[in-house]
């Protein structure tokens, strides 16, 4: 099954800002980036386009920002709960670290969107649907590399 740790949809920074997480992070992280940004990858600062998708190993140096206000974007910190399931990255057309432009944004920000109204909710499915939605935005993803 697919643990989403966190997640939140259509989050907005009100200001410019910098996340950086030096020693990477525990679970997977995946950004649906909706308005211009930068990445660092390597040393290099990095401008990304609206309307793009990254996908964070665990444990590797994050770092991105905004120079501007209103950042918004769609995140998701998930992981998986057995190294058997763990193989479904694996098998994905996703690379780790790389900006992706893809025709169909909008289709996984709705699943992200999806699973953050599930994810606050206590429903005796709230597991199942959050794996289920999960597995959905990644193949969909997927199937749009």
């Amino acid at each position: 099954m697919i643990h989403i740790t966190l997640c939140g949809h259509d989050s907005h920074h009100p200001t410019d800002f910098i996340m950086e997480h030096s020693k990477g992070l525990p679970d997977y992280l995946l950004l649906l980036v909706k308005t211009d940004a930068w990445f660092d990858f390597g040393g290099h600062r990095t401008p990304t386009q609206p309307n793009m998708a990254i996908l964070f190993d665990k444990n590797t140096y994050i770092c991105y920002g905004c120079d501007h206000a209103n950042y918004n974007d769609d995140w998701i910190h998930f992981d998986f709960e057995s190294e058997e399931e763990n193989l479904l990255i694996q098998e994905l057309n996703i690379p780790f670290g790389q900006p992706l432009y893809l025709p169909r944004l909008h289709t996984l920000s709705h699943y992200a969107q999806q699973m953050s109204s599930v994810f606050h909710t206590n429903g005796i499915h709230r597991a199942s649907l959050l794996d289920s939605l999960m597995r959905a935005l990644l193949y969909s993803m997927d199937e749009q590399v």
